[in-house]
């Protein structure tokens, strides 16, 4: 797609132009006035001759030159027929405004598969539907009918909403924020998010923010790859509110219903370092950051203020954030001892007292500075008193921030009083809010991008061989539950540990299993469509001699029978019980987004107790599934908890590998789950194997 023919255009043309100042195709024409764009401007309209002194043309094919952009401001019935007529006049590239398709009603889709059809076939570039704006500052474009500064600055923008973007443009202009690029891509019928981020990724000089708020995602495993690749060199921010889905229990592993969408999305923004936020307002104070400063090297983090509440509120919120504040050295606690009042407090925070004046900032900034060796950010607090300079403290904090290369930010609290010194600051690009929390909160952010920065969960992929898998597996087979024994078979073949397990029906089978594999043994009853046999104690453990398997085979079977009449195809198993040391869930599912997704966590009985797990998008790197494992919240007892013997890390590790190989080389798994997954100092077993097939 051509991304660049869309925001360089040499020349524009505008269908369903007017000359009402109050419909979209005169006020887009407007905006292109008035950003200064130098291109060529071609209003078509058959009933108008002139629109803001520029020469209307009836139709698209009476403009004497090749057009780049064509912008169609029509309605939904009357775009099929301009956009064919447009390909034909030759332009390659074009903007709908128009909405009322698939979002609105059943024939609205029909049409909008229509165009996509036509656009598809001609190879187009084509921005529909309601994508409403365009706007690139550098080839001064403003192809939208929004207010936009179009000041240039280093902010790109990605929303499939125009709301939200007309909010982020009305909070941009108050806090002197400048933009690169902003486009919505609307149903994204052609093009979508991915093509304007391979845009960015092709232009390696770029540098500041990229803003995303996406309704859903498209193509999930390119985008992971171009998140990946675009965030060593620049911050990625996105809001994306979360549409949850509701199923039968009963119809649900623990792997489907842990790793839910939400969920999913989480651990794409966690492997692509991409900055996830939950509202608007976060969304925009993170990216008032991202727009301004250099990320902190690392995580100390110096506190001036002039009041006693706001340092108290911050230092918690510093610690919350996984941050620390800054111990000054000896030699600047002395320094300003030494020039602030015997009142103020030099250590941890500094603070300057509530009658302080600028001179008493500016002495705090240029000391703490001078002590770089031990503070990364200064978090700089003002509540306004009658004595307070603002406007002169503001002034101090720009030149400060100028001279030195230090992040700053300021929480000038409270409204009113402090919005001069708030509008000073913005216009020398320093980053101030309203409140501690916010301030503290995009340091966090920055510091945490910064640590993962060169981290990509998707080199150096797990070596994988395919291996030859039994014939019999997949022939003709129904249930959507793979069978035990063609389950341990899959299993085997990958040499994945696993308890011998056998299906028994008669006192003589289990006579034979526990002379040949000795006691404890396991019941259990199986039927393909039961996940959770505990659930209606359909599992008994324990079972040591023979006394007591027959009687536990007798309570059993008995239920088999009964059961037998409501469901067909129930069945006992008989299984090597292992001792357990540390039970763990391991779980894959396809994602419809993003493909394979690995869960792993707390297992057994604890797996819905905790809720405490971990997911990662394959493929992936065993070192990134190591660090996975070690910040897990059972990694104390993979450890070694209170003096026992640690884990064999790397047994669990191969199990691991092997299970996304075998998921992976069998596109007819949906889901597969051990639960539980136990593993000791020596050795690890796949207990409970359950694998559903497509």
């Amino acid at each position: 797609m051509d991304i660049h023919t869309l925001l360089h255009p040499t020349s524009v043309a505008i269908v369903g132009a007017s000359r009402n100042p109050m419909k979209i195709g005169n006020i887009v024409i407007q905006n292109l006035l008035s950003s200064w764009y130098s291109g060529d401007i071609f209003p078509v309209n058959p009933k108008a001759t002139s629109i803001h002194e520029l020469s209307v043309y009836k139709k698209l094919q009476d403009i004497k030159k090749t057009v780049d952009l064509c912008i169609i401001a029509l309605p939904a019935s009357l775009v099929i027929q301009e956009l064919e007529e447009a390909i034909r006049s030759g332009c390659t590239t074009y903007i709908v405004y128009t909405a009322g398709f698939k979002e609105i009603w059943s024939q609205g889709k029909h049409i909008e598969q229509q165009l996509t059809d036509i656009a598809t076939k001609a190879w187009v570039t084509l921005l529909w539907p309601n994508c409403l704006w365009c706007i690139h500052t550098p080839s001064k474009l403003n192809a939208s009918f929004a207010s936009v500064s179009m000041t240039p600055w280093n902010v790109d923008i990605i929303s499939q909403s125009w709301a939200i973007a007309s909010a982020l443009f009305d909070r941009t202009k108050s806090t002197h924020i400048g933009l690169r690029t902003c486009a919505t891509v609307g149903n994204k019928a052609i093009l979508n998010e991915t093509h304007f981020l391979e845009y960015r990724q092709e232009n390696t000089d770029l540098q500041g923010p990229i803003w995303l708020y996406l309704e859903e995602i498209s193509e999930g495993k390119h985008m992971i790859d171009l998140l990946n690749c675009i965030q060593t060199t620049r911050p990625i921010i996105l809001l994306k509110p979360w549409r949850s889905e509701s199923a039968q229990h009963a119809m649900q592993s623990h792997t489907w219903s842990i790793a839910g969408e939400d969920a999913v999305l989480d651990a794409m923004c966690t492997q692509t370092n991409t900055i996830r936020v939950n509202d608007i307002e976060s969304f925009f104070t993170t990216l008032m950051y991202f727009s301004r400063q250099a990320a902190p090297t690392w995580n100390r983090i110096a506190i001036i203020t002039n009041a006693g509440w706001p340092w108290v509120i911050t230092t918690d919120l510093i610690e919350a954030y996984g941050l620390q504040t800054a111990s000054l050295n000896n030699k600047t606690q002395t320094l300003l001892q030494e020039q602030l009042p015997r009142a103020s407090s030099v250590s941890d925070p500094i603070d300057v007292l509530g009658d302080a004046q600028a001179d008493r900032y500016a002495i705090a900034i240029e000391w703490i500075i001078q002590d770089s060796e031990d503070v990364d950010a200064i978090v700089i607090l003002l509540t306004p008193q009658i004595m307070t300079q603002i406007q002169e403290t503001a002034t101090i904090i720009a030149e400060k921030s100028k001279k030195h290369n230090m992040p700053i930010v300021c929480a000038f609290i409270w409204q009113h009083d402090v919005l001069q010194g708030k509008e000073v600051l913005r216009k020398h690009h320093i980053p101030c809010y309203d409140y501690p929390r916010q301030a503290v909160s995009v340091l966090g952010n920055a510091r945490n991008r910064e640590q993962k920065r060169n981290i990509k969960s998707t080199t150096n992929h797990i070596d994988r061989t395919k291996k030859a898998t039994p014939d019999n597996i997949w022939i003709a087979y129904d249930t959507w539950l793979l069978s035990g024994k063609h389950t341990q078979q899959l299993l085997d073949t990958y040499s994945i540990p696993a308890p011998v397990s056998d299906t028994i029906d008669s006192t003589p089978s289990w006579k034979i299993f526990a002379q040949v594999h000795g006691y404890p043994v396991v019941l259990k009853l199986v039927w393909p469509k039961l996940l959770h046999k505990i659930d209606v104690w359909w599992i008994i453990t324990d079972i040591s001699n023979d006394t007591e398997l027959e009687e536990q085979f007798s309570r059993i079977k008995l239920q088999q029978t009964i059961l037998q009449d409501e469901w067909q195809e129930v069945s006992i198993q008989i299984q090597q019980q292992v001792s357990s040391w540390v039970e763990c869930i391991l779980g894959i599912k396809r994602d419809p987004q993003f493909w394979p997704v690995l869960m792993f966590g707390a297992g057994g009985t604890l797996t819905e107790l905790f809720h405490d797990h971990s997911l990662c998008i394959l493929p992936t790197s065993r070192a990134y599934l190591e660090n996975m494992l070690l910040n897990s919240s059972i990694a104390p007892l993979l450890s070694g908890y209170r003096g026992e013997k640690a884990m064999n890390i790397s047994w669990l590790l191969d199990v691991i590998e092997s299970f996304i190989t075998l998921i992976l080389d069998h596109p007819r798994i949906a889901q597969a789950e051990i639960n539980p997954i136990i593993i000791n100092e020596s050795w690890t077993w796949a207990v409970d194997p359950k694998i559903i097939i497509s």
